[in-house]
């Protein structure tokens, strides 16, 4: 659990990280220059504050994401989102994601209704909108797909949803989603697709339903993206995620 304490020192070491440039893309920590992306600066500065000695060639044996949520009592899932987007922004925005990200935590909170509305939104702002409106039968299937993973999510936020409507919405979509991808390939349509983007930052969210549900968004190959459309999508993940994260904050206020 994130306590007010532990909260405190992840926006400080947040803030110092910004500050002394720190912060770079492409790998967890370099010993060289005490540089590292979003995770790994936090677990550099974690292993020096309880002298651990795991090697920074090789990382923490446990993994980084889970080193880092075990200190501070954040969800595993929220530390690989955190990466992926981190890894995906614009380099100009990557500091301030982390930053922001860090004051937006709520302390005390339950974070699975927080998963499940940033999977929700993710889905329907992201790879829905990457599917586009028109009316081919590969788009119809794929919309239908995503969408009722999204609803299932929604319900998730308020309810426990059992295992077999997860499992029986997993057959759906996947089966939607093999229809869409056979006619989307038919059509020639690129694989490059902003659900492609979803996909990398939900499935790091270690949820089944995360990964199935960006899988299927992902598998109707909806439209041709560029590394400029990939950014887009990413800073809309990033928004998704401090929106709902800056809420349960506020709610707890």
């Amino acid at each position: 659990m994130l306590t007010e304490e532990k909260k405190k020192e992840k926006v400080a070491l947040a803030i110092s990280h910004a500050e002394a440039d720190r912060l770079a893309s492409g790998f967890f920590t370099h010993a060289a220059d005490n540089r590292g992306c979003s995770v790994g600066c936090d677990a550099y500065d974690i292993r020096a504050a309880t002298n651990d000695t795991w090697d920074l060639n090789d990382g923490p044996s446990n993994g980084y994401h889970s080193y880092v949520a075990i200190y501070f009592g954040t969800p595993e899932w929220l530390e690989h989102l955190r990466d992926a987007v981190f890894e995906g922004l614009p380099g100009s925005q990557r500091s301030g994601w982390h930053v922001d990200l860090a004051k937006a935590l709520p302390v005390s909170s339950d974070f699975e209704p927080i998963r499940h509305k940033i999977q929700r939104d993710i889905l329907l702002e992201v790879a829905a909108k990457s599917i586009g409106a028109g009316d081919e039968e590969w788009r119809v299937k794929c919309r239908a797909a995503v969408q009722s993973v999204a609803a299932l999510h929604d319900k998730s936020v308020s309810v426990k949803v059992s295992d077999e409507e997860w499992s029986a919405a997993e057959w759906s979509a996947t089966r939607s989603a093999e229809a869409a991808a056979m006619l989307a390939e038919a059509a020639a349509m690129s694989a490059r697709s902003a659900a492609m983007s979803a996909r990398s930052a939900m499935s790091a969210m270690s949820a089944r339903s995360a990964a199935m549900s960006a899988r299927s968004a992902m598998s109707a190959r909806a439209a041709a993206m560029s590394a400029r459309s990939a950014r887009s999508a990413y800073q809309t993940i990033a928004e998704i995620t401090l929106r709902h994260l800056r809420a349960a904050r506020e709610k707890a206020l």
